[in-house]
C-alpha cells in the first residue's frame, strides 16, 4: 500500500514511478522523455478536459456515468476507494475521446499520468497513445501491435493491495485496431487503443479506450444496458463479459471494409473503364483486302472495318455492279469461280492471273470470257470509273453495297455467313474518336491516390489480422496455463470457444477483403499503366503533329525565302539599271542646264559675233530661281522629317506592346 501511495504522489514521472513492471530502465526513460516531448500535441489543456467513466460498484444498482474535467476532481473520484469499506469498482471503463481523429485527446497530461499511475498501467500502452493527438498529416499512424503482461506465477505477481481489492494476480494486455468510418461523403481509417486488466481472484476488470469519437463508448454502453442484465456477480460472469467487450472491438475492426473497397473500385472504374474501349489511334493505313479480291468473290465486312472473302464454294456468280441495281454486267463478262487450290496456285505462278485494275482498284481474274476487249465489260468499267474514284470505293456506303447479293436467283449458304466479333459497346465505327472523353494528367494523380489508399487498406488489414490472431492466442495460452483458475476455465469454456470462433469469423472476413483489395491493387497498377500509355501515345502523336506543322512551316519559309531571293535578284537588276539611268542623267545634266540657260534672253548672241549680256535679267533669274530652290529643299526636308517621326512613333508603340 505504501509503495502504491508513493507512486501516486509522483504521478508526473510516469512511467518511471511504477512499482511492478518488466520494462528495462532505459526504456522507461525513453517512454517518459517521449511523452513529455509530445504532451502538447497529445493532450488538451485542463479547462478543455472531459474524461468519462462508466463504473459498476454494486451489481444491483448497475453502471453509473461520471464526467471528470480536472486533475483535482479525478483525484477525489479515484480516492473514494480509500474510505473504509470500499474497493475498486467491479468493472470500470475509462473513455478518452477527442473531437475528431486528428485533434488532441480531451484529457490533460497530469490527468492522464495520474489515471495510469493509479491503475499501474503497463508502460507499453504508451506505444498505442503516440499515434493520436493533433497532426496535420498522419504520424506513426500505421503502428499496430499487441502487448501483454501476465502476473499468474507467484514470483511475477503484481502489486498486492488488499485495501483496494487488488490481489496482484491479474491479466494485463493492450492493443490497437483500425477500421474505416464514413465521414460525410468520404471514408477515413480510424484507430482505437485498448488497455484491459482482469483480476483473476476477485473478477475486477479495468478498460481504458482511446478513440477519436464516441463510437466505441456508445457500443459498450449499449451492451451494458440494464435490459441485457450484466450483473457481474461472479468472476466467471465478469470474465465472459470481458470476452464480449473484446468481440465488440474485433467486430468494429472488421466492419465497413467491404463498402470502402467497393467505393475505391467504383472510383477506379469511373476513371479508367472507358480507357479499355476508347480509340487512341486510326485504323491501319494499309490497303484493305478488297483490293485483293476478284469481282467473283462476295465480300463481307466485320465490325472492325476489315474485309474478308468467304470460301469460293459459297457462290459462283458475280455480284451486281455497285453502279446501280438496274445496271448489270453481261453474262459473258462473269468470271468463273476458281477453286481455292487453283486460286492460290495462280497467284504464285503468274501476275497475269491477278490483275489490279487501275480505274476501279479491283483485282480481276481474266479468262476467255472476261478479257478487256469485251465491249460490254469495257463499257461497264468506263461507267464505273466515271462515277466512282478509289476513295469513294472505300466509303462505308460502297462497303455495305458490296455485302448485298444482287442476283435474285442466288442464295448464300448459312455456313458462309460469319458473325461479327463481340466488341465493347463503346467501340463503334460510327462513333467519332474526337468525341471520346479526354484523359488528363489529373486522372493519373487521382489513380495514384486510389493506389495509395488501396495499399494502405492492405497494410491495415494485415495488421488487424495479426492483432486478432495474437489476441486469440493470448487467451488460448492463458486458459492452458497451470496457474489459471480452473473454475473460470470450466465455467467459461463455451464462452471462450464462442469467442475464438467469432474472432476466426472476423479474421476470415478480413482475409477475404484483403484478397479483394490485393486484386484491386493489381487492377489499379494495370489501369494506371494503360492510362499512362494512352497519354504517352497521344503526346507522341501531338509531337508528331506539331513536327509536321513545323515541317510545313519550314517548307513555307523556304518557299518564301526562294521568292524573296528572286525578288532580291530582280531588285539588284533594277538597281543596276537605275544606276545606269542616273549616270546618263548626270552626264547630260550640265549640258542641259547650260543649253537651257543660254537659250534665254539673258545672253543674246548677235549675228555679227557679238554678245549682249543682260545683267538685270540675270538678277531677276537668280531672284526667282534661288528662293524657289530653297522652298523646294525646305518642303522636301519637312516631308522627310514627318515620315521619320511617324516611323519612330510606330516603333515606340511596338516596343510598349512587346512586339
Amino acid at each position: 500500500m505504501d509503495q502504491w501511495i508513493h507512486s501516486c504522489s509522483n504521478f508526473k514521472s510516469y512511467p518511471q514511478n511504477l512499482t511492478h513492471h518488466t520494462v528495462l530502465e532505459h526504456n522507461l526513460n525513453a517512454y517518459k522523455f517521449r511523452l513529455a516531448r509530445q504532451k502538447d500535441r497529445l493532450f488538451e489543456e485542463e479547462y478543455d478536459a472531459a474524461l468519462e467513466f462508466l463504473e459498476l460498484s454494486d451489481p444491483d444498482t448497475g453502471f453509473r456515468n461520471n464526467r471528470i474535467i480536472s486533475t483535482n476532481m479525478l483525484k477525489q473520484h479515484l480516492r473514494q476507494v480509500l474510505a473504509p469499506g470500499t474497493n475498486d469498482p467491479r468493472c470500470r471503463f475509462a473513455f478518452i475521446n477527442a473531437p475528431h481523429s486528428r485533434a488532441p485527446l480531451r484529457i490533460s497530461h497530469e490527468m492522464f499520468c495520474f489515471l495510469l499511475t493509479y491503475h499501474q498501467v503497463m508502460p507499453a500502452f504508451l506505444d498505442f497513445i503516440f499515434p493520436f493527438g493533433e497532426q496535420e498529416y498522419e504520424q506513426d499512424f500505421h503502428f499496430c501491435g499487441f502487448r501483454e503482461e501476465n502476473h499468474l506465477d507467484n514470483g511475477l505477481q503484481g502489486l498486492l493491495i488488499p485495501e483496494l481489492g487488488r490481489s496482484g494476480c491479474e491479466l494485463r494486455l493492450c492493443y490497437n485496431l483500425r477500421s474505416v468510418e464514413r465521414s460525410g461523403s468520404t471514408w477515413s481509417i480510424r484507430q482505437t487503443a485498448v488497455y484491459h486488466s482482469f483480476d483473476l481472484e476477485n473478477g475486477h476488470s479495468l478498460w481504458i479506450t482511446v478513440k477519436g469519437n464516441n463510437c466505441i463508448k456508445d457500443r459498450i454502453t449499449e451492451s451494458l444496458s440494464p435490459l441485457k442484465k450484466p450483473k457481474f456477480q461472479t468472476r466467471d460472469v465478469a470474465f465472459s463479459a470481458s470476452l464480449v467487450t473484446h468481440l465488440l472491438m474485433c467486430d468494429w475492426a472488421g466492419e465497413n471494409w467491404r463498402w470502402y473497397i467497393n467505393d475505391l473500385e467504383h472510383d477506379l472504374q469511373k476513371l479508367t473503364r472507358h480507357a479499355l474501349s476508347t480509340p487512341v489511334g486510326k485504323l491501319p493505313d494499309s490497303v484493305p483486302d478488297i483490293m485483293c479480291l476478284s469481282p467473283s468473290s462476295p465480300i463481307q465486312r466485320n465490325r472492325t472495318g476489315t474485309f474478308f472473302a468467304p470460301s469460293h464454294s459459297a457462290t459462283d456468280k458475280l455480284p451486281m455492279s455497285p453502279l446501280s441495281k438496274s445496271e448489270t454486267l453481261s453474262s459473258t463478262t462473269r468470271a468463273q469461280a476458281v477453286p481455292p487450290s487453283q486460286s492460290s496456285h495462280s497467284r504464285t505462278v503468274t501476275n497475269e492471273s491477278n490483275c489490279l485494275d487501275k480505274t476501279t482498284g479491283l483485282r480481276i481474274k481474266p479468262d476467255d470470257s472476261s478479257l478487256p476487249h469485251n465491249e460490254s465489260f469495257a463499257k461497264s468499267v468506263k461507267n464505273l470509273n466515271s462515277n466512282f474514284t478509289l476513295p469513294q470505293l472505300l466509303t462505308s456506303q460502297f462497303k455495305e453495297r458490296l455485302n448485298l447479293n444482287e442476283n435474285p436467283g442466288h442464295v448464300e449458304p448459312q455456313s458462309a455467313r460469319q458473325e461479327p466479333p463481340e466488341l465493347p459497346p463503346e467501340l463503334q465505327e460510327d462513333k467519332d474518336p474526337s468525341s471520346q472523353e479526354e484523359f488528363e494528367f489529373s486522372d493519373l494523380q487521382r489513380i495514384q491516390y486510389i493506389e495509395e489508399k488501396t495499399q494502405e487498406a492492405v497494410l491495415v488489414l494485415n495488421l488487424n489480422i495479426e492483432v486478432l490472431e495474437e489476441l486469440k492466442q493470448h487467451y488460448r495460452y492463458m486458459i492452458k496455463h497451470a496457474s489459471f483458475p480452473k473454475e473460470i476455465n470450466a465455467a467459461c469454456g463455451s464462452d471462450i470457444a464462442k469467442f475464438e470462433k467469432c474472432v476466426n469469423g472476423v479474421e476470415k472476413d478480413l482475409r477475404m477483403q484483403k484478397a479483394k483489395t490485393e486484386t484491386l491493387l493489381h487492377l489499379v497498377a494495370e489501369r494506371k499503366s494503360l492510362l499512362y500509355g494512352i497519354l504517352q501515345y497521344r503526346s507522341m502523336k501531338a509531337s508528331e503533329f506539331f513536327a509536321l506543322r513545323a515541317q510545313r512551316s519550314a517548307d513555307n519559309m523556304e518557299s518564301m525565302t526562294n521568292s524573296m531571293h528572286e525578288i532580291a535578284q530582280k531588285t539588284k537588276q533594277e538597281t543596276v539599271s537605275m544606276r545606269v539611268i542616273t549616270l546618263v542623267t548626270l552626264f547630260f545634266l550640265p549640258g542641259t542646264f547650260i543649253a537651257t540657260f543660254m537659250s534665254t534672253d539673258i545672253i543674246h548672241f548677235n549675228t555679227n559675233n557679238t554678245q549682249n549680256f543682260q545683267m538685270n535679267g540675270f538678277k531677276l533669274y537668280l531672284e526667282i530661281c534661288i528662293p524657289l530652290m530653297f522652298l523646294t529643299f525646305l518642303a522636301w526636308y519637312a516631308f522627310h522629317w514627318w515620315v521619320n517621326k511617324k516611323d519612330n512613333h510606330g516603333n515606340d508603340q511596338d516596343i510598349e506592346q512587346g512586339i
